[in-house]
């Protein structure tokens, strides 16, 4: 999102854009776009929204498409190459053990000479992640500080709001929300404006070997969300 962000304010892309869907950017759920047809115009605005507010896999991958893996890994942190999610279920998968094997042994440089490849595996069954965590090395890696840094930038994006998650907008001028999870992994992270001007993050990671009680987790990180709301 900081990367379309950064292209737009530079006048080099607008939300209104639209793309064609290509069946390379398709993925896994979570998310709708893996079943729109192939072609179906998109503006930018909806494939943002999407990637934001239902965590759409396969609209994520049409933008690190778009916008090109070299100008969004200036946000990426640690995470080089940055894996499209298609890249990393690919890794993901069991039958393709070799390949995953032959990836973490190597440096950036082979990695990304590896991506072509991955980039031709079809993609296995959504039903190998209904289960336990699989293969949790393959994951994109960010701390706290650098997920509040990552959600400040576009905190004033409206499209940020859309799916405010556990946040009840009550008490609070903006919210900028984003929540992620798959088995053994989930996140929730926040950034809120208070009507007196007080700006707040909110970061919270459970990691697991196991499947997560996600309904608990989301309760507590609530929770402590309205604590905050009543200090305002």
């Amino acid at each position: 999102m900081n990367a379309l962000w950064e292209e737009i304010k530079a006048g080099r892309r607008s939300w209104s854009e639209v793309v064609e869907l290509r069946p390379q950017w398709k993925s896994l759920p979570t998310g709708m776009l893996q079943n729109w047809p192939e072609g179906a115009p998109i503006t930018l605005y909806t494939l943002a929204a999407l990637m934001i507010s239902l965590s759409d896999n396969t609209a994520s991958d049409a933008l690190l498409a778009v916008l090109g893996r070299e100008q969004v890994e200036h946000w990426s942190g640690q995470n080089r190459p940055l894996l499209s999610t298609r890249e990393a279920f690919a890794l993901k998968n069991p039958e393709n053990r070799r390949i995953l094997e032959r990836y973490l042994r190597a440096d950036e440089a082979e990695r990304r000479r590896l991506l072509p490849e991955l980039g031709q595996i079809p993609l296995p069954p959504p039903t190998l992640f209904t289960g336990g965590p699989v293969a949790p090395e393959v994951e994109w890696f960010f701390s706290a500080r650098e997920l509040c840094r990552l959600i400040e930038g576009v905190a004033d994006l409206p499209l940020m709001a859309i799916n405010p998650g556990p946040v009840r907008p009550k008490g609070w001028r903006r919210i900028a929300y984003k929540g992620g999870s798959e088995p053994g992994v989930l996140n929730l992270t926040v950034f809120l404006s208070s009507n007196q001007g007080h700006r707040y993050c909110v970061v919270a990671t459970w990691n697991g070997q196991t499947m997560l009680d996600e309904g608990r987790f989301v309760s507590l990180y609530g929770g402590l969300l309205e604590v905050l709301a009543g200090l305002q």
